[in-house]
């Protein structure tokens, strides 16, 4: 960051008076010396409510700040109700404006703010273009066709350009004018719940999930409130995950579910999140510390601003790394959270998610998601299956060089190759015939043989 750019930001806070919104006993000596150096740069609006010259000084300060205020909006566990009404105005009353916009800290490499802001950036460019939006609602709109919980409005791309985007109309309640919803009788426990279903889906089903999902982008149908459903729109941004990350993910929540820290510390450790030497009781403590007193509460009773101070705290002490791949994620996550202590406050959010994460991982690595990849690759194979036998056969004829010391493959190694060839077309043939079971038998049967083939050459 520049020092122009720096300062920019200084006298914007200052000017708004944001600096006296921190109680004087809380203010550390230094901060306090700092202020009194910056004497002329005074509160220009001290008429203004606490609230408006917030918002107002983030709405300056341009897009990243306005996204940060966006999401402080949808936490009104963790701000005054007038501040958060303010903030409110963030999601879809933003004032038009023009374009504005790691050594130094020793936290800088942990937090790796310029990868951060990289992220951000590349999102907020293809925010921009249109044409992308509009790719995205229509790939949301397919993901979710015949779904209760969701609907994506129809994209008209003929219509549509780079700085035009043609769509459906909808008729909807925002999802934040709750007095509307329990007016017409909306479930509102159902629609909290499909809320982090829809998430979770995205997430996990589809890697491929909205990533703006605050209260302005979302409403809720007006048909049927007994068996509500969403409305998403602006699908600017969008997010992604590895299969990797997924499956991390994944293991992390359900072990958090099952109160298993000691899986979660390891998971951190061996993903590489946080420094392979690092002590694994120790760090499981920590995070029991700071998790153990969450479950078995509704949100109402969660302080989740306190847990994520203390997570915070933890990460600093063990020297965790941020993941830039994972803040979108992390951001819609903080919405959704949000969005549902909002809507029910009695919501449990892990009760929701817990069924949904395992039958998700018992998919990806139970014995039937092994067979499923199997049968997935055998056609593959079944159309190499003429030229493996005369392939293996030519490269097990193959002298193999130890010190000068020719070695010819043995027979044993030619009659398990041509014997894994062999139960492998049976393999493929009885994929065909649609017998899974004999085609899953045999594919192992082939692969041990080629296992046993390479462990005698």
């Amino acid at each position: 960051m520049s020092s122009s750019r720096l300062y920019y930001i200084t006298k914007t806070l200052l000017s708004y008076g944001l600096d006296e919104l921190v109680p004087k006993n809380k203010t550390p000596w230094f901060a306090k010396i700092a202020r009194g150096c910056l004497f002329w740069l005074r509160n220009q609006h001290k008429e203004k409510p606490a609230g408006l010259r917030l918002r107002l000084a983030l709405q300056e300060l341009g897009p990243v700040w306005i996204k940060f205020g966006q999401m402080l909006s949808t936490r009104r566990d963790l701000l005054p109700h007038d501040i958060a009404q303010e903030l409110a105005f963030l999601q879809d009353q933003v004032q038009p404006f023009d374009q504005v916009l790691a050594n130094v800290h020793n936290e800088s490499k942990r937090l790796r703010p310029v990868e951060v802001v990289k992220e951000y950036k590349k999102t907020l460019l293809d925010e921009l273009d249109l044409m992308r939006e509009g790719a995205n609602g229509i790939q949301l709109k397919r993901n979710f066709d015949d779904s209760d919980a969701l609907y994506i409005p129809t994209v008209y791309s003929d219509y549509s350009r780079s700085n035009v985007l043609v769509m459906e109309r909808i008729y909807g309640i925002p999802v934040s004018d709750t007095e509307s919803l329990i007016a017409q009788n909306t479930n509102m426990k159902l629609l909290a719940e499909r809320g982090v279903e829809v998430f979770f889906t995205q997430v996990f089903r589809d890697s491929f999930f909205h990533a703006d999902m605050h209260p302005g982008n979302i409403f809720v149908s007006r048909e049927h409130p007994e068996n509500p459903k969403y409305i998403g729109i602006d699908c600017g941004i969008v997010g992604t995950l590895s299969k990797e990350d997924k499956r991390y993910l994944a293991e992390n929540f359900i072990a958090f579910f099952n109160r298993d820290y000691r899986q979660v510390a390891q998971l951190h450790v061996d993903s590489g999140w946080v420094p392979e030497d690092t002590s694994i009781e120790e760090f499981e403590f920590a995070i029991r510390t700071v998790c153990e007193p969450i479950f078995n509460k509704p949100l109402a009773e969660i302080s989740f601003g306190h847990v994520l101070v203390n997570l915070f705290n933890t990460a600093r002490r063990f020297n965790m790394q941020v993941q830039p791949q994972l803040v979108l994620l992390q951001k819609t996550l903080l919405y959704v959270e949000g969005l549902g202590r909002q809507l029910y406050p009695q919501l449990d959010l892990w009760k929701t998610a817990k069924p949904f994460l395992e039958q998700w991982v018992k998919e990806q690595v139970g014995p039937l998601s092994v067979l499923k990849q199997m049968y997935a690759n055998l056609p593959f194979w079944a159309e190499k299956m003429p030229e493996l036998p005369d392939l293996i056969y030519q490269n097990l004829k193959r002298p193999v060089r130890t010190h000068a010391v020719v070695k010819p493959a043995s027979h044993k190694a030619l009659v398990l190759s041509l014997l894994g060839s062999a139960t492998l077309v049976v393999s493929a043939l009885c994929y065909l015939q649609h017998d899974l079971i004999a085609a899953g038998v045999t594919a192992t049967c082939s692969a041990a043989c080629f296992i046993a083939a390479w462990r005698h050459t």
